[in-house]
Formats: structure tokens, sequence, C-alpha cells
């Protein structure tokens, strides 16, 4: 998992391969050894029975194009049947723009896809999913709350997130056994005046 790609192709390929092979290959200090310490490495987990799978989150906010042509160079590694690897690249729509400007790339991409806002349902059920995992079976936000959720984060998975954690944050100080929407709009105040301050 790569959280954050504004590096330059030597470092991200460096940090790549440093995660896929618990060794530090930092004193590989050019692009050759690292993407020979790559290819053996995916040759080394093909062989084991194991696929891994780089996810870059944010790859909208990648700018340097050199990043998305080093990136090109490890799908170019899938050509072997000795190599399995998976590229996920997760990203606001900006990056399909970037995507567009490099044909080579674009084509090695399996699966484009474009995640579409969460309706009412499916905010309310991501919702008890979340609470679920963390161990809460009972629902602690009220229909109207989860309506309010939906409306205030426009379906955006990250959104809800922020909007339901301030407001368990803030259910658990007032010792709330429940959230309304009235907490939630408050959240949502709360969390607009802070991006504008």
């Amino acid at each position: 998992m790569v959280v954050f790609p504004q590096m330059s192709p030597l470092e991200l390929l460096s940090y790549i391969s440093n995660k896929l092979g618990g060794t530090d290959s930092s004193r590989l200090d050019s692009m050759d050894l690292v993407l020979q310490r790559l290819e053996t490495q995916l040759r080394t987990l093909t062989a084991q029975g194991r696929h891994p799978i780089i996810a870059i989150d944010d790859a909208q906010a990648i700018s340097d194009r050199q990043v998305f042509q080093s990136l090109q160079l490890l799908l170019n590694f899938q050509q072997s049947n000795q190599i399995n690897l998976t590229l996920i690249l997760a990203g606001q729509p900006d990056l399909i723009g970037s995507l567009r400007r490099l044909p080579q790339l674009e084509d090695r991409i399996a699966i484009p896809s474009i995640l579409q806002p969460l309706s009412l349902d499916e905010t309310s059920r991501y919702v008890a999913h979340l609470l679920n995992v963390s161990g809460r079976i009972e629902p602690i936000f009220s229909d109207e709350a989860l309506k309010s959720i939906h409306e205030l984060s426009n379906g955006f998975p990250r959104r809800i997130n922020r909007l339901c954690d301030l407001a368990l944050l803030v259910g658990y100080a007032e010792q709330r056994h429940q959230i309304d929407a009235e907490q939630i709009e408050g959240v949502s105040l709360e969390l607009s005046l802070s991006r504008a301050a």
C-alpha cells in the first residue's frame, strides 16, 4: 500500500521493493538496480504461489509523468508468465485525465472503474458494516441521522467516514446512546468551519 505517491520514480520503486522484500533497498541508487531487484522479488513471490498487489492511493496527486512511466515498467513484468502482479491506482476523477495522456499505461490497465457515490441504502449498509466490524451490533445512528449523513456526504465514503467519526466522538463526549440528525448536522457544520479557517 502506497499512501504518499508524491515521490520520484526511483524513490517509489525503491519503496515498493522494500515493502515487497522486507529488506532495505535504499542503497540501490540506480533505476536499473531497483528494477532488477523488483523483478527478482516478483519472480520469487510468484514461484511461492503468492500474488503481490500494489495499491497506490491518491494516485491523482502524482504530478511527475516519469512516475507513471515507472509504474508502466512494473506492469511490463506481467508479460512474463513467471510473474504475477496486480497494480491498483485509486484516486479522484483527475486520475482519468492523467492516464489518458499516457496511452501505453492506460492500455495495460485491465479494469478501469469509476466508483459512483453510494445511494441512501448503500450508505446505511456501509455505516452498519463499519459499526459491525468495530464490534457494535445495535444501530447507533437513527434513520434520520443516516439520511443526513447521506445528504451531507453526497454518498462519498471518505466524507461518510469523517462525519461518522466526528459524530461518534461527540456522541461519546455527550454520553449519547444514539446519534440523531441534529448531531450529524452540527458535526457537518463544524467540519465546514474548520475547513474554512
